[in-house]
């Protein structure tokens, strides 16, 4: 018989706790740092914003590239300038030293994402 072997490098969703940051009536988020539980150089959120909030403010990574996959929702992504529509399955990438970018949930239901960033100190 196999059993579920448990290492320190590996953890569930279920066992991680849960931040949640409310700032004002505008940016919600549920947050469970997975990398956190296993060490490493990169950082892995799995977030999740409810309907008509946005889950950050308007921000650039001085050091880290930033990467974002979104599971389940649609959202408005401010990238600088732009304004795109992100849905279910995007993929996005932030550069370091990049433009300014925001996520916003313009769906009905939650926005559920991935977003994973090199864990360089500023």
């Amino acid at each position: 018989m196999k059993q579920k072997l448990k290492l320190a490098n590996i953890t569930n969703t279920s066992e991680i706790p849960e931040d949640i940051l409310l700032h004002g009536d505008k940016y919600h988020h549920k947050r469970k740092n997975l990398s956190c539980e296993t060490g490493g150089n990169i950082s892995c959120c799995l977030i999740e914003a409810p309907p008509g909030k946005t889950s950050y403010p308007y921000h650039y990574n001085c050091e880290n590239d930033e990467s974002l996959f979104i599971f389940e929702g649609n959202a408005e992504l401010r990238y600088d300038d732009e304004i795109h529509i992100i849905s279910k399955g995007d993929y996005i990438s932030f550069p370091a030293e990049g433009p300014a970018h925001q996520l916003s949930n313009t769906g009905d239901t939650a926005l559920r994402y991935l977003c994973i960033s090199t864990m360089n100190t500023p």
